[in-house]
C-alpha cells in the first residue's frame, strides 16, 4: 500500500494535514472547558462566558474541517483505489491466453470490485482512521502528562497492556479475511455462470433452479462472513472492554489525587475527556491495525499474476511467402493428443480450406497459430522463422482470428467494429460493406450507433458474425483465420462474404468448417483436412 501513498503525495500530505488541525482542535475543546469551570469557581462570569464563546468558536472550525477531511479522504482514496485497479488490469494486460482462462471472469470481476473495495475499507480508510485516532490518542496522552505526570505515566501502563492483546488474534483475523475473499470470488463467478443461462434455464422450464443456485450460494458466502465477523469482533470487544477499565481506573486515581490536593477538582472535567479519547482510541487503532494487516494477502494475490514480456530478441515476422506447419503435435494433457504430426503449407495471398468432425482440433490449430497456445511440439514457422522465436504481440498485428463464438461488447456496432480506434468514414464503409453489414445497419433506428446488449444478444448470430468479420477487415490484417465465421449465415449471404474475402488478392484466408459449398470450395488453393 505504501506505493499507493507516495503515488499521490501531495493529496494525502493534504489530508494528514487536516487530520492534524482537526485533532488538535478537538483536544482543546475540554481544556477550554475546564478553564471554563475554573472561572466558574472562581465566580469570573466574564472569563467564564469568554471561554464559552471560545468554545462556540472551536466547534464551528471542526464542523469545518470534519467536512474538508471527509471530501479530502473520499477523493484521494478513490484514486487510489482507481490506481489498483488500473495495476491489476495492466498485469490481466500482459497475461498469457492460458494464465488468463486459468481464472474464471467471475474471479477477476471480484479482484477489481469486491477485494478492491477490502482494500479500501481495511486498508486505506482503516490506515487514515489509524492517523486520525493516533493523533487524538498522542495530543490526549500529553495533555494528560500536562495535567499531572503521575495521571500520565499511569496511563502508558494501562495502554501497554491494552497493545499486547491483539497479538492474539492477529493470525485467526487474517486466515478468516482470505477465505472470505476466496469465498466471494466464488460466489461472483457462480452468480455470473447461473445467470448467463438464464436462456437455457428458461428454454427448459426451470427457472426455479436459478432461486435455489443463488440462495446455496449465499449461504456459503454467508457462512464465511459470519465467521469472519466473529473473528474479527472478539478482539475488539476484548480491547474495548479493557478500555472502558483504564479510563475508571484513571478517573478513579485521578479522584485520589484530588482528594490528596494535588491537582483541582476542575481537571475531572478534562481527564473524562481525554481518558475517554486516548483508551478507546488507542483500543481502536489496535483493531483496526490486525484489520490492515489483513489487506496484505490480498495484496500478494494481485503481484502473484504471472505476466508475459516479450523477447527483446525475437524476430519480427514477415509474411511475404506463408506458414508452414511440420510435425504439429499438441495435447491439453498428455493422455489426449489433440494434434498429431499435422503437415499444413499456406502461402502468402492464397485461400484455404480445413475440414473435420468437431474435437479433431480446428479450432486448438488456429490458437497455436497466433500463439495463444504454446507448448507444442513440432514446427510452425513464418516465412522460416519458427514461431516461438517470432514477437507475437506484432503476429496478432497482422493476423485476425474470427472464432465461432463472437463476442459482442455492450456498446455500439461502431466501436465493436473499430475497438475505440479511429477510422475514416470511407474506411467503415468498406468493411460494412464487405461483411454484408449494409442491410442491417440500415434498417437499425440509430445506424451503425446502435446499442449492442450485452454480449451482443439483441442480435442474431449471423448478424454478430458480420460485425467480427467487419472488426477483422477494418483493422487491416493480412492472415484472416476464420474459425466457422460465416456458420450463422443463411446461405445466400454466407457464400457472399466467402466469396469477397475469396477474391481479395491481397489476404490469406484459411477457413475452417465441417464442409465448404462446392462453389468456395472450387476456388480455393487447398483444403486440407484433419
Amino acid at each position: 500500500m505504501k506505493k499507493y501513498f507516495r503515488q499521490f503525495f501531495w493529496h494525502n500530505a493534504l489530508v494528514i494535514l487536516i487530520y492534524t488541525i482537526f485533532s488538535g482542535l478537538m483536544i482543546a475543546q475540554p481544556w477550554i472547558m475546564m478553564k471554563g469551570f475554573e472561572r466558574l469557581l472562581e465566580k469570573d462570569i466574564h472569563g467564564f462566558l469568554i471561554y464559552m464563546l471560545a468554545q462556540i468558536a472551536v466547534a464551528f472550525v471542526i464542523l469545518l474541517m470534519n467536512y474538508s477531511r471527509n471530501v479530502e479522504l473520499a477523493k484521494v482514496t478513490t484514486k487510489m483505489e482507481t490506481a489498483i485497479r488500473e495495476d491489476i488490469s495492466k498485469k490481466l494486460e500482459k497475461c498469457s491466453y492460458s494464465r488468463f482462462n486459468k481464472e474464471t471472469t467471475g474471479s477477476f470481476i471480484s479482484w477489481l470490485d469486491n477485494d478492491v473495495g477490502v482494500i479500501k475499507a481495511s486498508g486505506f480508510s482503516a490506515i487514515y482512521d489509524v492517523l486520525d485516532w493516533g493523533i487524538l490518542a498522542l495530543f490526549s496522552l500529553i495533555s494528560l502528562f500536562v495535567i499531572h505526570w503521575q495521571i500520565g505515566l499511569a496511563s502508558v501502563a494501562l495502554g501497554l497492556v491494552v497493545i499486547f492483546v491483539p497479538r492474539l488474534f492477529q493470525k485467526k483475523m487474517t486466515d478468516a479475511v482470505v477465505q472470505f475473499s476466496l469465498q466471494k470470488q466464488v460466489f461472483v463467478s457462480k452468480l455470473k455462470d447461473v445467470l448467463g443461462g438464464f436462456d437455457v434455464f428458461f428454454s427448459f422450464n426451470l427457472r426455479s433452479l436459478i432461486t435455489g443456485e443463488v440462495k446455496k450460494a449465499s449461504e456459503e458466502l454467508a457462512e464465511k462472513d459470519v465467521y469472519q465477523v466473529r473473528k474479527i469482533m472478539l478482539p475488539a470487544l476484548i480491547l474495548a472492554f479493557l478500555a472502558m477499565i483504564s479510563g475508571l481506573i484513571i478517573l478513579l486515581y485521578t479522584g485520589i489525587l484530588v482528594s490528596r490536593g494535588l491537582v483541582g477538582i476542575s481537571v475531572m472535567i478534562a481527564i473524562r475527556s481525554y481518558t475517554g479519547q486516548f483508551f478507546p482510541h488507542l483500543a481502536n487503532i489496535l483493531s483496526r491495525s490486525m484489520n490492515i494487516k489483513t489487506v496484505y494477502p490480498i495484496l500478494e494475490k494481485f503481484e502473484q499474476i504471472e505476466t508475459i514480456e516479450e523477447n527483446e530478441n525475437a524476430v519480427l515476422p514477415k509474411f511475404n511467402k506463408g506458414i508452414e506447419i511440420s510435425n504439429l503435435n499438441f495435447a491439453y494433457n498428455s493422455e489426449k493428443p489433440i494434434l498429431k504430426s499435422v503437415n499444413m503449407k499456406f502461402e502468402s495471398g492464397k485461400k484455404y480450406g480445413i475440414i473435420g468432425e468437431s474435437g479433431c482440433g480446428k479450432t486448438t490449430l488456429f490458437k497455436l497459430l497466433v500463439g495463444m497456445l504454446e507448448n507444442y511440439d513440432g514446427k510452425i514457422e513464418y516465412d522460416g522463422v519458427e514461431l516461438s522465436n517470432l514477437n507475437k504481440t506484432d503476429i496478432r498485428e497482422n493476423i485476425a482470428y474470427i472464432d465461432q463464438s463472437v463476442y459482442i461488447f455492450n456498446d455500439s456496432i461502431k466501436k465493436n467494429i473499430c475497438l475505440s480506434q479511429n477510422y475514416t468514414q470511407e474506411q467503415i464503409d468498406k468493411a460494412i460493406d464487405s461483411s454484408a453489414l449494409r442491410s442491417m445497419i440500415e434498417n437499425l433506428d440509430q445506424g451503425i450507433d446502435s446499442i449492442a446488449s450485452e454480449s451482443g444478444k439483441n442480435f442474431s448470430g449471423g448478424q454478430r458474425q458480420r460485425i467480427a468479420i467487419a472488426r477483422a477487415l477494418i483493422h487491416g490484417r493480412k492472415i484472416l483465420l476464420i474459425d466457422e465465421g460465416t456458420s450463422s449465415l443463411d446461405k445466400e449471404n454466407s457464400l457472399e462474404i466467402e466469396k469477397q474475402l475469396i477474391e481479395n488478392p491481397e489476404l490469406t484466408v484459411i477457413m475452417v468448417s465441417h464442409h465448404f459449398a462446392p462453389e468456395i470450395k472450387a476456388k480455393l488453393d487447398g483444403v486440407y483436412e484433419l
